[in-house]
């Protein structure tokens, strides 16, 4: 059929298995996915200050907009999380002198936290090379452990995360 419209290349909806109503639904269903990632692009920039939205535009412009859209809403929703955890660690009044303190270096932020940030994590860590992996996931082994002894002494159990990915919980003996 394009030979005999004088087309050069012809283009098709779907592969030669694929009927084209399949293929048409298809696309309707990548192209809503898309719209609704727009929508809810322009609402997360609408909320920003001009700094912030100049920035993210700026990444954008770095990124490909055509296959990185989703990747640069789950920044900006990452970003909002990582504010929501550090005004969470901000807002908690610090001990009345005499009171022993708590280590004050991590923020108290339930685990349920910590996993979405690792989940959304996972598609950006895939992209660094292997020595900038082992770096990332060296460090954030280290805070985990960190929340993880703070958290295991206040309760007497702690939670520690194998390479697996399942959280395991551990009772924490001490000797007296």
């Amino acid at each position: 059929m394009c030979a005999s419209m004088g087309c050069a290349m012809c283009k098709y909806d779907g592969g030669p298995d694929v009927t084209r109503f399949a293929a048409l639904k298809t696309k309707h269903e990548e192209l809503q996915h898309r719209i609704t990632l727009f929508e809810e692009f322009f609402h997360l920039l609408s909320m920003r200050s001009e700094a912030e939205s100049v920035e993210i535009i700026g990444r954008m412009r770095i990124a490909n907009i055509e296959t990185d859209l989703e990747d640069l809403v789950k920044f900006i929703k990452n970003a909002d999380l990582l504010v929501q955890m550090a005004s969470a660690q901000s807002d908690q009044t610090p001990p009345a002198s005499g009171e022993p303190s708590v280590d004050t270096q991590l923020p108290i932020v339930p685990l349920d936290y910590v996993s979405l940030l690792l989940e959304l994590l996972k598609p950006a860590v895939s992209k660094l090379d292997a020595s900038a992996q082992t770096a990332l996931l060296d460090m954030i082994r280290h805070v985990l452990d960190a929340f993880a002894s703070r958290e295991g002494s206040r309760s007497g159990f702690a939670e520690t995360v194998k390479p697996d990915g399942e959280a395991h919980d551990t009772e924490r003996h001490t000797q007296r």
